[in-house]
């Protein structure tokens, strides 16, 4: 068993018509194994703070193409409001191994950015 972290980072591409992106790391073929516990952070880089705005304001993770939570416990809309502060998914538990497809939808400053990233679970 072993503590991983994702990490979900939302930055703001230079240029006179900025577009606001959200990048997730690891977010193709991460190994993780049963039994880990899996963390998330958010990160809002300088880029694309708005000043006064100091929280994330929802985070939503939807299990694709027919997976099911993969975690013994933790909620699809995991309570994480701090920017830069690691959160606690859940322990992952699964009876097989598996690539489970998510798409992770964050909101900030009114906006809402998804990624759909993918992990590898072995049993």
């Amino acid at each position: 068993m072993a503590n991983r972290i994702i990490v979900a980072t939302l930055y703001q591409t230079p240029g006179s018509s900025p577009t606001y992106l959200l990048n997730i790391s690891p977010n193709t073929l991460e190994t993780f194994t049963s039994g880990d516990q899996i963390f998330l952070t958010v990160n809002v880089d300088s880029s694309a703070i708005s000043p006064g705005v100091t929280a994330i304001s929802s985070c939503k993770i939807t299990w694709e193409q027919g997976s099911a939570n993969p975690f013994v416990a933790g909620p699809n809309t995991p309570n994480v409001k701090a920017i830069n502060t690691p959160t606690l998914l859940g322990t992952l538990n699964v009876a097989q191994g598996a690539r489970v497809r998510y798409s992770l939808s964050i909101q900030y400053n009114n906006n809402t950015y998804t990624e759909d990233p993918e992990m590898e679970i072995n049993s």
